[in-house]
């Protein structure tokens, strides 16, 4: 620190500027040329044509709506029971809106009020695993208390629901609110909200629930969803320009599985509701099926002027990386990198101690006029007096006076 202080200032803060040195050399040129064209080759093919540079993007979310349609028959195991199962039923309980749940297996449980055994329960201390106060006992490692039991007067009945006919009709429409301000315009994207068109026709806007689960990667088939459940998600996405006609754009259905990416072992869906009866009786119903998640996102498009000038801008500054690279290879990899080196910088002298000399010069020379013109004053009053003494009456007797 101290050898930092005691060097000269002038040294340290020194200033450095450019100076242009035309270094005849077609390697250096060769170089400087090539790395500019690369980078106006990447200007132009990737950033204006690969990433389309010029346009502005928006991203959204739009709406959506689904309608469940189709009704099926189901028979309980052998017993030749069957049952109608409805839309409501199939797509029992209308979740929140563009979502829709699909029963693939209906359980109906009869249960009555009793003391019997928690089958969900684990039972090692009864006063902490088993209700307090209700006289609860623990039998093989489970709690027996009481709760709704199976009524033996009841079986349970279990339908396996083939819904995968069943159709979902979307409704989806998305607006890109800033580029649209930009392009002056209210533009709305939509499907065909006027009657549905099933899957596979152009322009479908009805899906069966198979055909859904097939745009899956990789694809799920209705068959090893229907036990257990499952859980998709389903997206309509708009791609869009919104420079051009409503018409010229059309969405992209992506479907993937998502029940089986947050735990392996323990995949599908399902939930229980109950249908109370009288006299402390009530059916405990339990369903498994395919939770549909519905969304709608996109991502808008247009030209813009502020995009092209800010992409030129951008390449503009990046040519200004090629002659820093050219010299950093003249002064490091050349042969001749010391001569290249010694003609590109050129040490000034010390201005500040060269103005300090100059400064010095002209205090002497104040300093010597000064003294000159004293000298000639004493010499004038020299001759003033002189001239007196010559001059006075009667004449004083001086030796200079002849």
């Amino acid at each position: 620190m101290a050898s930092l202080i005691q060097q000269d200032a002038d040294r340290i803060l020194a200033y450095h500027t450019k100076q242009e040195v035309n270094i005849k050399d077609r390697a250096l040129g060769l170089t400087n040329i090539f790395l500019q064209l690369l980078i106006v080759s990447y200007i132009v093919g990737y950033v204006f044509v690969i990433k389309r540079g010029y346009l502005e993007y928006e991203q959204a979310r739009g709406a959506i709506a689904t309608h469940v349609s189709g009704d099926i028959v189901s028979t309980f195991g052998g017993s030749g029971v069957h049952r109608y199962f409805g839309p409501s039923e199939i797509s029992y309980p209308p979740l929140e809106n563009g979502n829709v749940f699909i029963a693939t297996k209906y359980m109906r449980t009869p249960q009555v009020r009793g003391i019997c055994v928690d089958k969900e329960s684990s039972c090692k201390d009864v006063e902490k695993d088993c209700g307090k106060d209700v006289g609860a006992t623990c039998v093989n490692n489970k709690c027996m208390e009481p709760g709704w039991c199976p009524d033996d007067e009841e079986k349970e009945e279990v339908f396996k629901l083939p819904t995968e006919e069943v159709l979902i009709w979307v409704k989806s429409a998305i607006q890109f609110y800033r580029l649209n301000l930009v392009a002056k315009s209210d533009k709305v994207y939509m499907n065909d909200h006027s009657q549905p068109i099933v899957y596979p026709a152009e322009d479908a806007n009805t899906f069966p629930v198979k055909d859904l689960l097939l745009l899956c990667n990789p694809p799920v088939r209705f068959e090893e969803v229907s036990e257990l459940g499952a859980v998709v998600e389903v997206q309509i996405v708009w791609n869009c320009n919104v420079g051009t006609d409503v018409k010229n754009c059309k969405p992209i259905m992506n479907a993937r599985r998502v029940d089986a990416l947050f735990d392996e072992r323990h995949i599908g869906y399902q939930f229980h509701h109950a249908e109370y009866g009288a006299d402390g009786h009530r059916d405990l119903i339990t369903v498994r099926g395919i939770r549909f998640y519905f969304r709608t996102v996109g991502t808008g498009r247009l030209m813009s002027l502020t995009a092209i000038q800010m992409s030129i801008t951008t390449g503009l500054a990046l040519l200004g990386f090629a002659p820093i690279f050219t010299d950093l290879l003249m002064l490091k990899c050349f042969r001749s990198s010391k001569k290249y080196e010694a003609r590109k910088y050129q040490q000034s002298a010390d201005f500040s101690e060269v103005f300090d000399d100059a400064a010095m010069q002209e205090e002497d020379e104040e300093v010597s006029s000064d003294s000159d013109e004293e000298e000639e004053e004493e010499e004038e009053n020299d001759l003033r007096r002189l001239n007196w003494l010559c001059t006075s009456t009667p004449p004083a007797k001086y030796q200079g006076c002849s």
